[in-house]
C-alpha cells in the first residue's frame, strides 16, 4: 500500500477541520492509515500543490477568497479544470449556495468532479463514502 496525498482547498478554517475528520473518519474506516492531508486556504498554493505534486484526491471549495463571489467561483472551477487535465479526482464543497444545477452539472460532467457537496445540508456519510469509493477505484486501499 503506498501513501495516499490528499490536497483539500478551503479558505475556512471552521470547515477546514470537518473536512479533514471526514477524511481521516473515511480512511480508519477502511484500514488505511498511510496518508497525508495537505491543507491551503488559497488558489494559488494551491494551483502550484497540483501542477508539482502527486495527489490521489483533491477536495475543493468552489468560492475561494474575499473577491467578489463571482471571481471566487473561478478560482475554484480553475482548480478543478486543473485537477481534470491532471486525472485528479475531485470533490467539490462549498457554501456558494446560488450555484445553479446547470452550474454544478458542468463542474460533474464536464470538469470532471467525481461529487459536489453543499456546506449548508453537508451529507457526510455520502462524503465519507465517496473518499472511500474513489481510494478502492484507484486500489490504494
Amino acid at each position: 500500500m503506498s501513501i495516499s496525498n490528499f490536497l483539500l482547498v478551503e479558505d475556512d478554517v471552521y470547515w477546514q477541520k470537518i473536512i479533514s475528520k471526514k477524511i481521516n473518519l473515511a480512511l480508519q474506516e477502511i484500514n488505511h492509515t498511510d496518508y497525508k492531508i495537505h491543507v491551503t486556504d488559497n488558489f494559488n498554493e494551491a494551483f502550484i500543490a497540483l501542477k508539482e505534486s502527486s495527489w490521489n484526491l483533491l477536495i475543493t471549495d468552489i468560492g475561494l477568497g474575499i473577491t467578489q463571489q463571482e471571481e471566487a467561483q473561478k478560482l475554484g472551477k480553475e482548480l478543478v479544470e486543473v485537477a481534470h487535465m491532471e486525472k485528479i479526482p475531485t470533490i467539490v464543497v462549498t457554501g456558494t449556495s446560488h450555484l445553479n444545477p446547470p452550474e454544478v452539472r458542468d463542474l460533474l460532467k464536464i470538469l470532471g468532479a467525481y461529487d459536489f457537496f453543499f456546506k449548508e445540508n453537508f451529507d457526510s456519510q455520502n462524503f465519507i463514502k465517496n473518499v472511500q469509493e474513489i481510494l478502492q477505484k484507484n486500489n490504494l486501499e
